[in-house]
Formats: structure tokens, sequence, C-alpha cells
């Protein structure tokens, strides 16, 4: 089962495609080739790597946030696009499960820059059928990550972005982003157990709502 793992909502755009056990090509840009505009040019290059065609991907796996308002619309709207094309199934991750994926320890607490002074957070546990939610994906300010962790144990491995080390410079952690295997690996595991989504399911899922205006006449 070939899969297409999408991440474009943070500073890094990343892309992969899974064969089963197997990665068959990954991508992934920092700055302004991150935007994710160049969603598709990626995909399109990763396509090629791997010597395949779009209609060769069996599902499509997005992170559908945390993250930038941005990166979250554009990446989803490219899945489901192309889910809905194919006709093949589309499954939507969290950004912060994908940081986790992968990390070497007993425990994984994630932090991810929400703005406005706050943080996304979620902790994991590594179980031998991979990882299990200890807490759900929420909003704290820099008082409560601090508080946070000051209670973790030692077998516990902080893991945030880059942009979480420059506001937390005190912390010790592990920089990590979520990666586009991690996320294709994450989307498999869950069709291969049967939890399959609806294409209207797959939803964005922001730290604050959007600031949107209406003005008059629009």
């Amino acid at each position: 089962m070939i899969v297409l793992g999408i991440s474009a909502v943070t500073n890094v755009l990343s892309v992969a495609l899974v064969d089963d056990e197997r990665l068959l090509a990954e991508r992934s840009a920092t700055g302004e080739q991150a935007h994710s505009e160049n969603l598709v040019f990626f995909i399109e290059q990763l396509l090629k790597d791997a010597k395949l065609s779009v209609t060769d991907l069996d599902a499509i796996v997005v992170t559908q946030g945390p993250g930038s308002y941005s990166g979250i619309r554009g990446s989803l709207a490219t899945a489901k696009t192309l889910a809905q094309t194919l006709l093949i199934p589309v499954v939507g991750v969290s950004t912060l499960e994908a940081m986790a994926y992968g990390v070497d320890g007993e425990e994984i607490f994630v932090i991810l820059d929400a703005c406005l002074n706050q943080f996304n957070v979620a902790k994991f546990k590594k179980v031998t059928e991979g990882y299990r939610r200890l807490l759900e994906d929420e909003v704290i300010d820099t008082n409560e990550v601090m508080a946070r962790l000051k209670k973790v144990t030692p077998e516990t491995v902080v893991v945030f972005s880059e942009k979480v080390q420059k506001d937390l410079p005190e912390v010790k952690a592990v920089i990590g982003y979520p990666k586009g295997e991690s996320v294709a690996r994450i989307g498999l595991a869950r069709i291969q157990s049967g939890e399959i989504q609806s294409l209207f399911a797959v939803q964005p899922k922001y730290s604050h709502h959007p600031n949107i205006r209406q003005f008059p006449g629009a």
C-alpha cells in the first residue's frame, strides 16, 4: 500500500512516500521553499524520485494542525482534492503526534509554538504497537509550560520546534518537526486497523480561531 505523507504546517515542508514498511522517497525544505504553495511541486518531485505516478497512490495522510493557518488550509486542500480526484482515503493526523513519532523515549512531551505567548502541547507514551496518547492536544501559556516541565520524569523526552527553542532557551529538549515519513506511517497504521475517515471528517485543527474579518459590502 503506497501512502503519501504531507506536513506543511510548520517552518519545515516535508513529504514522503511509504510502501508498507519501506520508505520510498522523502523530501523536506525550510525557508522560502517551505511555503505551502510549493507543496504540489514537492509532491511531483517526490513521485519522480520514487519513479511513480500519482495514480499509484493508495492513500494520503496529512497533518491537520496545530500549526500555521495558511499551512493547514493549503495542505488540507491539496490532500483532500487529490484524494477526491483519485478516489482514495485521506487521513488527518495531529502535528504533535507526528513530532513525537520515532523519538526514542519512554514518554514524549511535545511543545509547538502557538503564538500570542502560548504553546501547543501533548504527551505520548511509547508502547509495543506505537504510541499511546497521555494528554490531548491543548494550548497553554508560558507559565503553565514551565510548570508542566517541572513535573516531567527523567524518562520523559521533551521535543519542541526550533521556534520554541528561541522562546524557552533554558529548556533542554530535542529539536524536532513533523516528518512526512512519520505522518505517512501514523496514517498507514490507522488505515490498516480500519480507522478510515470520510473526506468531510478531515478538518483543520487550529490553535486559535482564525482572525477573519468581514468588510462591509464583501
